[in-house]
């Protein structure tokens, strides 16, 4: 089934008790947390989405085999890591952003790729990096820096691994834009040309 765009006004229904309910209230209860590591990551496919001016033209699809698709057809992978987490910590948490390879699903037709792949174009390293707790805030856009990378260097210099670090990234060439460099740094790594480097497997 294709779901339809929601607005949030949508009320529940089937029920005589007042106050009525809407779909909004239930977006409060169950996705307020933005800190927890699922919501931080849905925070950051929005942003990345919103970037490209394409968040209010579609929706989120949980079983896509990329998460954002821009205007011109690039297909995006977006992860997200932190230093702050919402449960309690000892220590600031390592940077670490997967790039396992995955099974892609065709959703006309359900049908699952033979093998695990890399299904996008461009990948979007989202790095919330405040590290401050008291201060920390997911909506404040300049709490976020990212690192985006052709998804074929990934596959030509880091195939088979399954995740990448900023030390990784950084020597790969990839620089932190804001988000207000975003939408640049995506298509413009959509056209960059990939180069040899022997040394690259060391980096993850």
């Amino acid at each position: 089934m294709k779901p339809q765009r929601r607005t949030g006004d949508e009320p529940f229904i089937g029920h005589t008790e007042t106050p009525s309910f809407t779909l909004r209230d239930f977006w409060a209860w169950s996705s307020s947390d933005v800190l927890s590591n699922r919501m931080r990551g849905i925070v950051a496919e929005f942003i990345v989405a919103q970037a490209l001016g394409v968040a209010e033209k579609n929706y989120r699809i949980e079983w896509d085999s990329y998460d954002v698709l821009s205007s011109n057809r690039i297909r995006i992978e977006v992860k997200s890591a932190a230093y702050c987490q919402a449960w309690h910590q000892k220590r600031l948490s390592p940077i670490s952003f997967s790039i396992r390879p995955s099974l892609s699903c065709d959703n006309p037709t359900g049908e699952y790729s033979t093998g695990p792949t890399l299904n996008s174009e461009v990948y979007v390293f989202a790095l919330l990096h405040n590290q401050d707790k008291e201060t920390i805030n997911v909506l404040d856009l300049t709490h976020w820096e990212f690192y985006v990378v052709p998804t074929s260097v990934i596959q030509e210099k880091f195939a088979g691994r399954k995740s990448i670090n900023l030390g990784g990234l950084r020597t790969l060439g990839a620089e932190a834009v804001g988000y207000d460099g975003l939408r640049v740094a995506i298509e413009f790594a959509q056209a960059l040309p990939t180069t040899p480097d022997d040394d690259a497997t060391s980096l993850v």
